[in-house]
């Protein structure tokens, strides 16, 4: 019997992430990040960039939030990584100066849902990060 998981699984997964798994640390943080790499392995990558590097919201925690942008056959799609502090860098400056604004990334979609998206950082970026839907 082969397990199927639909965009819709993903979603409710990252939204319970945002509220319980984010909160309940690092430790949470880095789990959901390593289920969607490892979730997203075959989907299709595309080229991104970076848009911003900002404070995380007051109920995400975090050291800061990345967004960033990619384009699916010609639409346009956002997402976001919440980082957390590592071994690289302590601040957001830190992560600003490593990742600026315009900086090239690659990102993969899932290919039922492009809006639901894995941003591929640096690992030393990410090393706790978590990816959200925008």
């Amino acid at each position: 019997m082969k397990l199927e998981i639909h965009s819709w699984m993903v979603v409710l997964l990252l939204k319970l992430a945002k509220y319980i798994i984010v909160p309940a640390g690092v430790g949470g943080g880095w789990l959901a990040r390593r289920w969607m790499l490892a979730r997203s392995a075959r989907w299709p990558i595309v080229p991104g960039t970076v848009q911003s590097v900002r404070p995380p919201e007051k109920d995400q925690g975090g050291l800061c939030s990345l967004a960033y942008s990619y384009v699916v056959e010609g639409e346009y799609y956002s997402g976001e990584v919440l980082i957390t502090k590592g071994k690289a860098f302590r601040t957001m400056e830190d992560v600003q100066m490593l990742l600026p604004a315009g900086t090239g990334i690659e990102v993969r979609y899932s290919p039922n849902d492009c809006a639901v998206s894995v941003a591929l950082l640096p690992e030393m970026i990410v090393s706790g990060g978590f990816v959200r839907r925008a």
